[in-house]
């Protein structure tokens, strides 16, 4: 699904359950030039991984990892 944020204070959420060991991953692109995007993987409330880019509107960010089984 496409989402478009209307300002920098925008932010964009997607919340879901899943198992140990499943891997997961986040794609986005910004398509504002002098823009930036900041993607991150939050589990339990903490950062997991989290990857931006800065006035870049030809490469995806993304962000991917394994669920710990910890």
């Amino acid at each position: 699904d496409a989402v478009f944020n209307n300002s920098e204070q925008d932010t964009w959420s997607y919340s879901f359950q899943t198992e140990k060991g499943q891997i997961i991953f986040i794609s986005a692109i910004s398509i504002e030039d002098n823009d930036g995007i900041k993607v991150s993987l939050i589990i339990d409330g903490k950062t997991f991984k989290q990857g931006s880019s800065n006035n870049d509107t030809t490469n995806y960010v993304t962000v991917s990892g394994t669920i710990p089984y910890n």
